[in-house]
């Protein structure tokens, strides 16, 4: 199922010589999953929401009639606050990351991160049937500002300002399952490692990481960078599988 396609956006994209068409500065990200319902943790990768512009009005002493003829009196302020958080967007602006490894396809560890938050959990999964723990949230709605005048109606004035975002806090968790048993890390696996940035993110992140390469040039660089995500207690040494190498992390 393809839930969504994402832009990634770079500010600072590769140069390119071209006179006849724009610079490309983006690639595409694709949510793939294997089922209608699937796990996803919105939470662990909101964004910070906009800034708003929040107007008030300074309070006059003078009559209502007087201030039409002095319009000067009445003055309109203003401030600017935080709106909370937001749903993650389609359009993720990251800058490229420099890399000094012989691999040119490298892409920043910022981009794995989101993915990694997103489709596992952070409290980790069942270790008999794999269901991800979920999180447990306590919510709060919008405050909207509300002027006392009520009109012939009786129905109080909304001037449409909020101030107060809503809010979701994460108060626990529960498990995916009836399985009784603690939750391990979750596994995260990358069919194409190259240097091996998703495997080491995954480590960063508390998460196992497991991936596939057919490239040997680059088992080395991999190993380097896994083995410094995962510390010299941890790491596992990459593995020969058949044909392709193999290189793991965590518990394989």
């Amino acid at each position: 199922y393809l839930r969504s396609d994402i832009i990634w956006a770079k500010p600072n994209p590769m140069p390119e010589s071209v006179t006849d068409r724009p610079t490309k500065s983006h690639e595409y990200i694709f949510l793939l999953t294997k089922s209608a319902r699937y796990f996803w943790d919105a939470e662990g990768v909101k964004e910070s929401g906009v800034s708003v512009y929040t107007p008030y009005r300074d309070v006059d002493t003078k009559s209502a009639m007087a201030r039409k003829t002095d319009m000067m009196r009445t003055r309109v302020n203003g401030q600017v606050g935080e709106c909370g958080t937001r749903n993650i967007r389609t359009v993720w602006q990251i800058a490229t990351q420099a890399y000094p490894g012989s691999h040119f396809a490298t892409f920043p560890e910022a981009i794995p991160e989101r993915c990694i938050k997103a489709g596992t959990s952070e409290r980790g999964c069942c270790p008999e049937c794999g269901e991800p723990w979920g999180r447990v949230t306590e919510r709060t709605s919008m405050v909207i500002d509300r002027s006392e005048r009520t009109h012939e109606l009786g129905h109080t004035r909304s001037s449409g300002t909020m101030v107060e975002p809503p809010t979701c806090k994460t108060i626990g968790w529960r498990p995916g399952c009836e399985c009784g048993l603690d939750p391990v890390p979750c596994r995260v696996l990358d069919p194409f490692l190259g240097s091996g940035t998703t495997v080491a993110v995954a480590l960063k992140l508390g998460r196992h990481g497991v991936g596939c390469e057919l490239n040997p040039k680059y088992v080395e660089l991999a190993r380097e960078r896994i083995g410094i995500a995962a510390g010299p207690s941890t790491y596992q040494s990459p593995k020969v599988v058949d044909a392709p190498l193999f290189v793991g992390g965590g518990d394989e």
